[in-house]
Order: structure tokens, then C-alpha cells, then sequence
């Protein structure tokens, strides 16, 4: 669940270096929506940006995913734009993450 970014390049031809297949996901799909391609695919394993973990994590129980990879905006933003994104992102779509989140099969890294 990616949009337009690099980590999407890199995740596809990892992933398909791998021998793994991509199933290509909307990033703004609704739970039910994506509850419904990842129950229909199979998918084991997703990469989605920290935007959308909050509707992830909500149907996550319902689906086959064992693994959730987290990757943010700003990872590959050059300086000093990988700085300055958080506080935009924070006052425009009230968006932070305070700690490191760990369940059973996420690990969220924060800054």
C-alpha cells in the first residue's frame, strides 16, 4: 500500500527479486476494501506507509498478513525536506507517531 515513492520501486523489484508477487494496493482504499484484496489475493506480507497503518491495523485480524512492513514519507526526502516533512505533516493532517509500536508481526520504527 504505497503511493508514488520510491520505497514503492524498491519494494516491487525486491519483491520480485525475491520470487515473491506483487499484489499492487491502493493507498487510499477503505478497510473493507482493502480487507477484501487481501483476503482475495492471499498476501502474506505488506509494505505500507505510516498514513495508512491506522486502517491496516483494523483489518489486519481479518486477512492472512503474518508481516507489515512500515516505511514513512520522508525516508528518502533530501535534506533539509526529511526534516521539515514531520511538522508539516503534523500540523496539516494532525499525524504523529510518539513511540516504538510492537505487536506479534509489527514493528513500527519512530523517529
Amino acid at each position: 500500500m504505497l503511493a508514488n515513492t520510491p520505497q514503492s520501486v524498491i519494494t516491487y523489484y525486491g519483491a520480485l527479486f525475491a520470487g515473491a508477487v506483487v499484489v499492487q494496493t491502493n493507498p487510499l482504499y477503505v478497510e473493507r476494501e482493502i480487507e477484501h484484496q487481501m483476503v482475495d489475493s492471499g498476501a502474506k506480507v505488506l509494505v505500507c506507509l505510516d498514513m495508512v497503518m491506522p486502517r491496516v491495523e483494523k483489518v489486519r485480524q481479518n486477512t492472512e498478513i503474518e508481516h507489515v512492513f512500515v516505511t514513512f514519507i520522508k525516508d528518502f526526502l533530501p535534506f533539509p525536506k526529511n526534516l521539515i516533512y514531520p511538522f508539516i505533516q503534523k500540523k496539516n493532517m494532525g499525524m504523529k507517531i510518539e513511540s516504538i509500536t510492537t505487536s506479534k508481526h509489527i514493528t513500527l520504527k519512530t523517529n
